[in-house]
């Protein structure tokens, strides 16, 4: 019984679990940028009509700028988390010592046997 899938975008979802599609030229997938794509031109299409629709007020310019200032503050927010998630910081590289050291503090000593003899090199 295989319970994998195929995602919209080539990933492979097994028990629930998405998996990156396997990509070996260093080249995105086909589709990785799509979301992009397709949202830039829903805040495009937002930056272009909402200030049209603002009425007649001696406000009216600093309404429209605010508008406008709102929408692109809010696509570049969004466009640099997403970008930021297509490669992920995996989190500090720790020496045994250090996360012996860390989990004894935290009243959680660990054992000799639950620590790896590889040592992470610092860069």
């Amino acid at each position: 019984m295989d319970n994998s899938d195929t995602g919209i975008f080539g990933d492979t979802v097994i028990d629930g679990i998405w998996f990156r599609a396997k990509n070996d030229t260093g080249f995105p997938t086909p589709g990785q940028y799509n979301p992009i794509y397709i949202l830039t031109g829903v805040f495009g299409g937002l930056f272009i009509i909402l200030p049209l629709l603002v009425r007649k007020s001696p406000n009216k310019v600093i309404i429209r700028c605010s508008i406008m200032l709102s929408i692109f503050c809010i696509w570049i927010f969004w466009v640099t988390v997403y970008i930021g998630q297509m490669n992920p910081i995996m989190g500090p590289r720790m020496h045994n010592t250090t996360v012996a050291w860390i989990a004894h503090a935290k009243g959680n000593p660990l054992k000799a046997s639950d620590l790896k003899d590889e040592e992470v090199s610092d860069y």
